[in-house]
């Protein structure tokens, strides 16, 4: 019986490797968008904007569970930094959303990304071909009323 599970076992690992290695054959690109966000009447940067490429059921948090959620945001997620600015992956065309949990001071915001006349950018090395890197520039939150 144990020689039955360690051959099973085997067999799962190899199986893993083998599609891990096969997807390793393709070429791949990365889709970054940068951007700085900010107020849309001061144009003062907004820190801890969480910038993502997934719409987010945010709770209504309280304080304690606002450290929390801090620390640990949301996979694919990213929070703008005191200057404002981010950094984020996406896809070719794609929705990027913009949430305000720290301080729900800001209306949730969305804008649509579109590389097409993106020239690539970055050094090839083994499967990766290089980066698409679109500058948004400002984006302007509104205050919530």
């Amino acid at each position: 019986m144990k020689n039955i599970i360690k051959i099973f076992v085997v067999a799962i690992i190899a199986t893993l490797c083998l599609i891990s290695c096969d997807r390793n054959k393709y070429p791949y690109v990365n889709y970054v968008v940068e951007g700085r966000v900010i107020d849309k009447i001061t144009k003062e940067p907004i820190k801890d904007i969480l910038v993502s490429i997934h719409i987010r059921e945010l709770p209504n948090l309280d304080d304690s569970q606002r450290v929390i959620f801090k620390l640990s945001p949301p996979p694919d997620s990213w929070l703008s930094d005191k200057k404002g600015e981010f950094s984020t992956s996406s896809s070719y065309i794609s929705p990027i959303y913009f949430y305000d949990y720290e301080n729900g001071l800001y209306k949730d915001t969305i804008i649509f990304v579109d590389f097409r006349g993106v020239s690539l950018s970055g050094i090839p090395n083994g499967n990766y071909r290089g980066s698409y890197v679109l500058n948004i520039g400002d984006v302007e939150l509104e205050k919530i009323d």
